[in-house]
């Protein structure tokens, strides 16, 4: 498996390329050949934190895919990203992972 840090993602991509690739993306959903069910957020309080879960799957590319992201307002004062996430890939024949996962951290 590759794990990218976000620094590393955003350093190979062209992101004005992204734009194509994108509306590309819109069209196949649209032809509803991309499956994208409604997000899952849960908020915590105290404190404020919120889970956020979204996952797309295609029979084009033979992948269904998972993203999580927690959004925690207070992590900045303690020097944290205030969004941690994580993006992983899998392959829909065997479910088993695809050799992409992605990392992130915002403030």
């Amino acid at each position: 498996m590759i794990s990218l840090s976000e620094y590393e993602v955003f350093s190979a991509i062209d992101l004005r390329g992204m734009i194509p690739v994108m509306a590309s993306a819109l069209r196949a959903y649209s032809d509803k050949k991309v499956w994208v069910p409604e997000r899952v957020r849960v908020e915590y309080s105290p404190p404020e934190t919120t889970l956020l879960l979204t996952s797309a799957s295609s029979e084009t590319l033979n992948l269904t895919v998972v993203k999580s992201l927690t959004v925690l307002k207070t992590n900045p004062q303690k020097g944290i990203a205030a969004i941690q996430g994580e993006l992983t890939a899998y392959v829909r024949e065997t479910g088993t992972r695809a050799r992409i996962s992605m990392q992130s951290t915002q403030y």
